[in-house]
């Protein structure tokens, strides 16, 4: 989602949610009856890697708290329905803002929003899922930190999870006031394991945006040998579809058919972090490369004991490479982090 203008975001927000509160209709409905927890930020848009934390988040939400209504707020429905959201939270509901890697100047537009919402609820615990943290050194990157300090460490029940160990440092550097803790992504929480029976092909599954680092994996000739000497046929896939196609009939079902083809696959080669996570999730062997934020590796850290997944570079000996199964042991120790969280 981008979020453009001609005039400084701050006034564009405040305008739209002057106009917006004078609006009476709200597309949400939600039961008065029973305590809610809402997830704000929830993604309506192409990147299925979001469209997948906000379902992980959902149902874990649903499974631990079944006595609440779990209720999203889709992200590009934030300025247009929150003053009317606003007015609807009670005040023993839980607010959580949706998890990701949208924390910081890189997606200043989405980091806008997250404050906002926190700005929004002063006297509610908020809880802000597993995200990845990155400031760049920037002039910009550091003015839109300093607001961001300003926001976060104002609140005073703000919890924030981060879901890579240099995200955890930086929170903790950034935002004292608030409570932070450390947990993985929630996808990873997911088993999507699926009876498929395996192919002799080989998925990429590559970035085409600003967070890419290799500008052609193709032409790493070592790469390409260990692609031909195993496998017979090559599929090309992204984790990022037409917004269009999501807000008009729902991601779960784009959702479920990647995870599909990742299961009948038999390797993945991506540098999309998210790529990385479907393959960990439904157990398919990967090769990962890193992206320009180094959230990728910080998060492999997670999972690297799996044995079917390895972080690689154009120096690795990819003929070298033995693929084991470790998935039991690897989910058991990071569930033990989720157990923590509510």
């Amino acid at each position: 989602m981008k979020i453009k203008s001609i005039i400084p975001l701050r006034k564009k927000l405040y305008f739209s949610l002057l106009k917006n509160s004078l609006v009476s209709r709200c597309p949400i409905k939600a039961s008065l009856s029973v305590r809610r927890i809402w997830i704000f930020l929830s993604a309506d848009y192409g990147n299925l890697g979001d469209v997948a934390i906000t379902k992980a988040q959902h149902c874990f939400l649903q499974s631990r708290c079944p006595a609440f209504e779990v209720c999203e707020v889709p992200i590009s429905q934030t300025l247009k329905i929150l003053p009317h959201v606003h007015r609807m939270v009670g005040q023993n509901d839980i607010i959580t803002i949706v998890g990701g890697g949208n924390m910081g100047d890189l997606y200043d537009d989405i980091e806008y929003l997250r404050q906002l919402v926190i700005r929004m609820f002063p006297a509610h615990s908020i809880i802000s899922f597993p995200q990845s943290i990155f400031f760049s050194e920037t002039r910009y990157g550091q003015k839109r930190l300093k607001e961001a300090q300003r926001v976060y460490n104002h609140h005073p029940a703000l919890t924030l999870f981060a879901r890579d160990s240099v995200s955890y440092t930086r929170m903790q550097k950034y935002f004292p006031c608030a409570s932070v803790k450390l947990c993985p992504d929630i996808v990873l929480h997911q088993d999507c394991r699926k009876q498929l029976p395996r192919n002799k092909t080989v998925l990429y599954c590559l970035r085409k945006d600003k967070e890419r680092v290799m500008q052609d994996i193709h032409k790493i000739q070592a790469l390409n040998d260990y692609v031909a000497d195993f496998y017979d046929n090559v599929e090309f896939t992204d984790t990022q579809i037409e917004d269009t196609l999501v807000r008009k009939n729902g991601g779960e079902k784009y959702l479920d058919k990647i995870l599909d083809t990742f299961s009948r696959v038999g390797l993945v080669v991506t540098d999309r972090l998210h790529g990385m996570i479907f393959a960990y999730i439904t157990q398919t062997p990967a090769l990962v490369f890193d992206n320009s934020t180094h959230k990728i590796s910080s998060t492999y850290s997670w999972i690297k004991d799996c044995g079917f997944i390895h972080l690689v570079n154009e120096k690795t000996d990819f003929k070298s490479l033995r693929f084991e199964d470790n998935f039991a042991a690897t989910k058991a120790y990071i569930d033990s982090f989720f157990q923590k969280m509510l």
